[in-house]
């Protein structure tokens, strides 16, 4: 393999280094803004949460329609971070793929395949005992830090999976077998279907709506804050901040994401430190004038709409 891209790249030099060059200058600003970024959130910790564990192998979810009963079981349920977990192929779609990676094993592609998904089961696994070694991979590898969740990861085993699929239904010539190959195959791709998740548009509608109007009522034109005394909603207030964002053109100072900013202290904050977390951001951006609406959740569900309990307030 390596002897044919070796031939093909010594033929058609030019046109692999001009196509090098457009690319790199395609996702040169693409790079500079990352970097810039990283500079100034800095880059992630080395954590074993969003890692596999050999359990994650053979769990699909809860939302699989074929195995999603399986997801309280002991092994399943003490996973971290389960909904990222889920990279199991299935039974039938893993017979398949074992069927066709051993049938196949002289061809180079599938001694390849074999030596990539051990290397992925090998260096990205927390095995038993806590123990992996995945953290040499973290710190050495350019560009390994910018991944988030390593388990994701699991969705490469997809690829050989369907090449197995698809060569078990091509490597049948008898009808009837064919048929039993197709039968297989379909009930592989059934063991993928998940029940989606799914939100009622108009229920975030009537929550974000009188905080919309609050805004536009009060003038102000400089970036917002919501402050949320109910904490239960924790996760959707700086969401239901960022549509309204979207939605009135201008900044919010809340926000959720993967990777917080250094010195912000305003993601999910208790109530009495809100004040104290607002003029630390204040003081190290004086330039800001910061209007905060102060909510209270009065039934405690995720599905409430919100009750301004006050009039928006501006810090200078």
């Amino acid at each position: 393999m390596r002897a044919h891209l070796v031939d093909v790249v010594r033929q058609d030099l030019k046109y692999v280094l001009t196509t090098t060059v457009v690319v790199a200058l395609s996702l040169a600003p693409l790079a500079w803004h990352y970097l810039m970024v990283a500079s100034d959130v800095g880059m992630r910790g080395f954590s074993k949460e969003a890692l596999p564990r050999l359990a994650s192998y053979c769990y699909l979810g809860h939302t699989n329609i074929l195995y999603g009963w399986l997801a309280d079981w002991p092994s399943f349920r003490e996973l971290p971070f389960r909904h990222e977990q889920a990279i199991g192929l299935g039974v039938a779609t893993f017979l398949v793929t074992l069927w066709y990676l051993i049938k196949h094993r002289e061809k180079l592609f599938v001694r390849l395949t074999v030596a990539i998904i051990l290397s992925i089961v090998i260096f990205c696994t927390v095995f038993p005992g806590e123990i992996t070694i995945n953290r040499l991979w973290f710190y050495s590898i350019p560009g390994m830090r910018a991944i988030r969740v390593m388990s994701r990861i699991g969705m490469l085993f997809a690829i050989p999976a369907g090449i197995a699929i698809a060569t078990l239904i091509d490597g049948q010539q008898r009808r009837r077998f064919k048929f039993a190959a197709v039968l297989v195959a379909m009930f592989c791709c059934l063991e993928q279907v998940h029940k989606p998740h799914s939100y009622q548009i108009e229920t975030d509608r009537e929550r974000i709506e009188p905080l919309i109007a609050r805004l536009r009522q009060s003038g102000s034109q400089g970036p917002f804050y919501i402050e949320q005394q109910d904490r239960s909603r924790r996760w959707i207030t700086p969401i239901d901040a960022m549509w309204i964002s979207l939605e009135m053109g201008r900044p919010t100072i809340n926000g959720y994401s993967g990777n917080i900013p250094p010195g912000y202290d305003l993601f999910n904050p208790e109530p009495e430190n809100v004040s104290k977390a607002l003029a630390a951001w204040n003081e190290r951006y004086p330039d800001l004038s910061i209007t905060t609406l102060q909510l209270i959740d009065s039934s405690h569900t995720q599905e409430s709409t919100p009750v301004i309990a006050n009039q928006p307030s501006s810090i200078e």
